[in-house]
């Protein structure tokens, strides 16, 4: 969909929920590009039938996460996936 001047936007898939994480909610790291069409990985990852460690671009995620992570809110941070929190403490 990146190519699609109307609807693009469908593949953008937050890293951390928006509900959950408004201190980032709309930080620039906190996305990535999901199929919206065909497969519905955005749809599915947004649903928990996919898994974050079974996305294609996991290693972007992660990439990105870590330097998302100083600006996520304190009292956010209880939210965050385990899966995500073991790599900021191995990529500090």
């Amino acid at each position: 969909m990146k190519y699609n001047g109307d609807k693009f936007y469908y593949s953008i898939a937050h890293i951390l929920p928006k509900a959950y994480f408004k201190s980032v909610a709309t930080h620039p790291l906190n996305w990535v590009e999901l199929c919206f069409y065909g497969n519905s990985c955005h749809t599915n990852f947004d649903n928990h039938m996919i898994d974050i460690m079974e996305l294609n671009c996991f290693d972007d995620v992660i990439s990105k996460f870590v330097r998302m992570y100083p600006d996520i809110d304190k009292d956010e941070r209880r939210r965050i996936p385990a899966v995500l929190l073991q790599y900021v403490e191995t990529e500090k």
